[in-house]
């Protein structure tokens, strides 16, 4: 994975858990995800690739964003999708201490 703006897909159970975050590597298969949103989509069924590309539409759900970083391990990781970083950047802004 690199470092950026990414729909983050992980199985839990009977559903998949979806959320939308900034993600920078720590070590090794450990990342972190900054400022991390569950995001939920109702109505069609747009593909998250297209979602990432194109922000969220109108029947996309984003719950609060989380207040510290939340760890995640690589293998945990079925899908990272690169977002298109102005499409999201109301709903995701960059963190201030972001490195490029």
């Amino acid at each position: 994975m690199r470092d950026g703006l990414k729909i983050i897909v992980q199985p839990d159970g009977y559903y998949p858990f979806v959320t939308v975050g900034w993600i920078r590597r720590v070590q090794g298969d450990e990342y972190e995800s900054v400022g991390a949103r569950v995001l939920r989509r109702f109505g069609s069924k747009q593909a998250l690739a297209r979602l990432a590309a194109e922000g969220p539409a109108s029947d996309t759900e984003l719950l609060v964003a989380a207040e510290i970083p939340e760890e995640v391990h690589r293998l945990g990781v079925s899908r990272s999708i690169p977002c298109n970083e102005a499409k999201w950047a109301e709903h995701c802004p960059k963190p201030k201490d972001w490195i490029e």
